[in-house]
């Protein structure tokens, strides 16, 4: 069945007020105080709650949103809650204020880890760093404190000052 023009906008109404019309080529959903709940057109689908929760649920089945484009996300607040949760994608960036993260294990597997910083601090109870090849430390200036023994085991050893080298101790024991 077709509709001609006509100034009577078609309208289905409910016992409880709720309604759906078609306006302007869009089809209209409104709840029972007259607010747009959801609009059909041309141009796509919204899906709105004046006030309250708006709840998509699938109890036996799954959620999914698809786009050709992008999906956005705008709120205040975000809380995301699952057992599980996997994310791949070929880039991926975070902008944040701060970020704390919690957990109890946590492995990375990077081919090149670069981080830039103005202050690092860092505490643990054991620190284990193994490194097949070189490692390097470039500083302006080298501070070790150790409350305990300090002890350096190598193959070999090489100490080159371009200036005077100082060792203080009670005793010095050589060789």
């Amino acid at each position: 069945m077709t509709l001609h023009h006509l100034d009577l906008t078609p309208t289905l109404e409910r016992s409880d007020g709720s309604s759906a019309s078609l306006e302007d080529d869009t089809i209209v959903v409104r709840d029972r105080r007259g607010r747009p709940i959801l609009r059909f057109g041309a141009d796509g689908v919204t899906l709105e709650a004046a006030e309250g929760d708006l709840t998509l649920a699938a109890p036996k089945g799954r959620v999914v949103i698809r786009a050709a484009e992008e999906v956005d996300l705008a709120t205040r607040r975000l809380a995301v809650e699952a057992d599980d949760a996997e994310l791949r994608t070929t880039r991926a960036s975070l902008v944040a204020e701060r970020v704390v993260s919690h957990c109890m294990d946590l492995a990375q597997q990077v081919g090149r880890w670069e981080l830039r910083a103005e202050r690092i601090a860092e505490w643990a109870d054991d620190v284990y760093r193994h490194a097949e090849g070189l490692t390097q430390l470039r500083t302006g200036r080298l501070r070790q404190l150790v409350d305990g023994a300090y002890q350096v085991v190598a193959k070999r050893a090489q100490v080159t000052c371009d200036e005077d080298v100082s060792l203080d101790g009670n005793r010095i024991l050589l060789g």
